[in-house]
């Protein structure tokens, strides 16, 4: 104590609070280590999952291939009641790229470039939609959106189909329109 006093031990004091210090910084990273190998660990696990995961799709899509036929099937028939000289397609494939989604759904119809048969293919869609699923909501809804740009006798169609759908199905069909 009387050496304490005097001024004596500071430099013994000194070397002892760098010693703690050191050592706190060991522990510190010493704690990163250990998070950064089960980060690491986690990471490997994930993409061991991942790739599981993209070979079960392969797997679901060749399992599928008899209705993914069909469902393109249903596609055409509805599109061919719009343009009787060309059907459409709907491709149903798994990502190839790293997406946020594991299959690519991609309907198409020729000149699908202009608005009014993108809208079509929007419509025969939605139709599509809930021929696989008639259950799923009892009812559809299109904004006057979809009607915007197609022509007059692909609208009419339109309802026409919206009716069919709502008597077979006893589906409610919610349509805004506008001029």
């Amino acid at each position: 104590k009387d050496l304490d006093s005097k001024g004596a031990l500071e430099e013994y004091n000194s070397i002892v609070e760098h010693i703690r210090t050191i050592e706190a910084k060991i522990a510190e990273l010493s704690s990163y280590q250990t998070t950064v190998a089960a980060v690491e660990k986690e990471q490997a696990e994930l993409e061991s999952q991942k790739a599981a995961v993209k070979l079960q799709a392969v797997e679901y899509i060749e399992a599928q291939k008899e209705n993914i036929k069909e469902i393109e099937k249903k596609f055409r028939s509805l599109v061919l009641r719009f343009y009787a000289d060309h059907g459409g397609a709907l491709r149903i494939q798994k990502n190839a790229g790293e997406a946020k989604y594991l299959f690519d759904i991609e309907p198409y119809i020729q000149k699908d470039a202009s608005q009014g048969v993108g809208e079509v293919k929007i419509f025969c869609y939605d139709m599509l939609l809930f021929q696989l699923n008639p259950k799923l909501l009892g009812f559809m809804a299109h904004d006057s959106f979809l009607f915007g740009g197609v022509d007059l006798r692909q609208t009419k169609m339109m309802f026409k189909i919206a009716l069919e759908v709502c008597k077979n199905n006893n589906l409610q069909y919610f349509v805004n329109l506008n001029k």
